[in-house]
């Protein structure tokens, strides 16, 4: 087959010569190009028009849960573990959901609320909630990062970390942080204390809460775990008394 710069020579200088001459003995390229057919997730929950949500083959409306005739026990129970988690979660997703808003639309905290059928002050004080807090723990309820919410991150952080270790209700975890941020009026003494004992005084202070609370009955928690606090507090006890002169 004679090439392009051959056929200029035998047919002489037309435009459409010349285009062929300059481009060569170039072969169209054929591209392909893959098709992603779109698959929804099984395992997705998917919203309708009418209001109404599907998860694998249960329908959930507002006024109650569709079950198949040959429903499974093992489908029953994983349905019900999807319900539980998204009530349990409830409070982070508006939360985020409301900040996300705001910060990327400016939407207001009416709208939302109004939308999604809550009062104006639940969302106000959730979204707060899903700001303030630095650190989020899975096994404690949104009440516990509630009540540290008004604390520095250092110190959600660790009062998080002793609710999860103590297995301590809101309520108790809400008196403990009371007690630690108002203790007793100290008499007006000047005493220097060593490290051990200024740096130490905040961790001595759980240890107690928790050890007392176990004494009451209100909280559980291994014997080990116990031994370990009691340890603990004896240890930040000796260091006092030897800064006050003891034995």
């Amino acid at each position: 087959m004679a090439s392009s710069k051959d056929r200029l020579k035998a047919n002489g200088l037309t435009l459409q010569n010349m285009v062929d001459a300059a481009i060569g003995d170039v072969q169209p390229e054929v591209v392909e190009r893959e098709v992603v057919v779109y698959q929804p997730d099984p395992n997705a929950i998917q919203r309708h028009d009418d209001g109404s949500m599907t998860y694998k083959r249960f329908t959930m409306t507002k006024i109650g849960l569709h079950i198949p005739d040959d429903v499974t026990p093992d489908e029953l129970m994983d349905v019900g573990q999807v319900i539980h988690g998204l009530q349990s979660s409830i409070q982070w997703i508006v939360g985020d959901l409301m900040n996300g808003m705001k910060r990327i639309y400016g939407d207001s905290y009416q709208r939302v609320a109004t939308e999604l059928g809550y009062e104006v002050k639940t969302v106000q004080e959730w979204a707060s909630i899903c700001r303030k807090v630095s650190i989020r723990m899975e096994g404690l309820t949104f009440g516990h990062h509630q009540v540290v919410a008004p604390l520095e991150p250092e110190y959600q952080e660790q009062w998080l970390q002793w609710a999860v270790s103590s297995g301590a209700s809101i309520s108790v975890m809400r008196q403990a942080i009371y007690d630690w941020k108002n203790p007793p009026k100290q008499l007006a003494l000047k005493l220097k204390f060593s490290p051990e004992v200024t740096e130490g005084e905040h961790y001595s202070y759980m240890h107690l809460t928790r050890l007392r609370n176990l004494i009451k009955g209100q909280q559980n928690i291994s014997k080990a775990d116990a031994l370990k606090d009691a340890l603990k507090l004896r240890e930040f006890v000796e260091n006092v008394i030897r800064d006050l002169g003891g034995e």
